[in-house]
């Protein structure tokens, strides 16, 4: 049969558990998949500008 252990059982302290943790997530930081961009947010800057663009000018009544 498989023994059951708590997550908490497997370190000896919490110590041991946050140092993996640290060293993980540095580990992640340093690699391609820690400094990947998933997003371009200029496209999305972009479009807002242009639609802030038209408001004005259908508030002002300048619909071309």
């Amino acid at each position: 049969m498989f023994s059951h252990r708590s997550p908490c059982s497997v370190f000896p302290d919490g110590e041991s558990a946050l140092m993996l943790v640290c060293a993980r997530l540095r580990h992640i930081a340093t690699k391609e998949w820690g400094t990947k961009r998933y997003l371009n947010m200029k496209h999305l800057y972009e479009q807002e500008k242009e639609n802030e663009l038209k408001r004005e000018q259908e508030k002002d009544g300048n619909v071309a």
